[in-house]
């Protein structure tokens, strides 16, 4: 929402009487007019290779598009990690929760600090030259209202979450945290007082710092400039087109993909664990570890996608914008 309405200020100023003309910041991000239709192929072959692009149409009917070289390279990330873990599953949980502590322990400093310089960094887009810049073309309005907008970060975004961990993370932190059972804490207000910063931290201006990062770079290169809703169109401006069409580009789309379904399997593990685990402390849906129970979780799952019909209505107007994604 912070983003939306930055984009929703349009406040001209008029040069002061002998100063020089304030540079208009919209030649650098040139509204290229009106929307192009991704869903043909000749649209998308303008900002793909030709040689990486692939089409499947069956008896008249769109089966897929594709960037093969991206397909490929997260295809063999995601089913390489996949295989790994059915067959090593004892051995692969064991090592990835040594990696785990080795990043906590060596690099939380940087976790902290990029934190910090996203949210400072965004701040001076707010208040710079930049911030009344439009996310989409000059002639388009806004399709919700900020309150709709809001509602709709929640049911799409973080509400399971809060609902969950709003009360579960802070108990974790105070009771369980290793880091808080260290001399030091030398009282249970004090580890309560820390358990809820920590939870802020997650939850507060520093988790959504770089949601909104992301946002801004996609929402200029795909609503403003019109080019496909892709990771590497972002780094356009700063690698060039010849790269960003190559083998480089290829690598970034392919990194964007495989990061982000590990993150929506991680969100979608714990929601499976969280809800494994609370059923059987209410004694519903038998042991945890039979076929069974684990139809029933999926169950509820199902039946709470398909009451969210804000999340629906939010799809169906991203429905544009997300054919774009098709070149991968």
């Amino acid at each position: 929402m912070f983003c939306t309405t930055l984009a929703s200020i349009s406040d001209e100023k008029a040069p002061r009487k002998g100063a020089a003309p304030e540079e208009d910041v919209s030649d650098k991000f040139v509204d290229n007019g009106d929307d192009e239709d991704f869903s043909k192929d000749e649209v998308v072959l303008k900002h793909v290779n030709a040689s990486r692009f692939v089409s499947l149409d069956v008896a008249g009917f769109r089966i897929f598009r594709l960037n093969w070289v991206v397909t490929a390279l997260s295809s063999v990330a995601l089913w390489g990690l996949v295989i790994y873990c059915i067959n090593e599953g004892t051995v692969a949980s064991t090592e990835f929760s040594k990696w785990q502590s080795w990043v906590t322990q060596n690099f939380t400093w940087l976790y902290i600090g990029t934190q910090n310089a996203w949210i400072v960094f965004l701040l001076w887009i707010a208040f710079s030259k930049y911030g009344s810049m439009k996310l989409g073309k000059d002639h388009e309005s806004s399709k919700y209202d900020d309150l709709s907008w809001f509602a709709m970060l929640f049911a799409c975004g973080i509400g399971i979450g809060l609902f969950y961990y709003g009360v579960s993370e802070p108990m974790y932190y105070y009771n369980g945290y290793p880091n808080m059972q260290k001399p030091g804490w030398t009282n249970d207000d004090q580890r309560a007082q820390q358990a809820l910063f920590i939870t802020m931290f997650h939850w507060g201006l520093h988790g959504w710092a770089p949601y909104i990062t992301i946002a801004i770079a996609l929402g200029l290169v795909c609503f403003r400039q019109g080019k496909p809703l892709t990771m590497r169109f972002c780094f356009e401006p700063l690698l060039g087109e010849k790269v960003v069409r190559g083998i480089i580009g290829d690598c970034i789309d392919a990194l964007s993909i495989t990061c982000t379904m590990l993150g929506v399997c991680t969100s979608l593990g714990l929601g499976c664990a969280s809800i494994l685990t609370g059923s059987e402390r209410l004694g519903i849906g038998g042991d945890p570890s039979s076929v069974h129970h684990h139809r029933y979780t999926f169950r509820a799952l199902r039946r709470r996608h398909w009451h969210q019909g804000l999340v629906r209505d939010h799809l169906r107007y991203r429905q544009h914008s997300l054919a774009r994604f098709d070149v991968l």
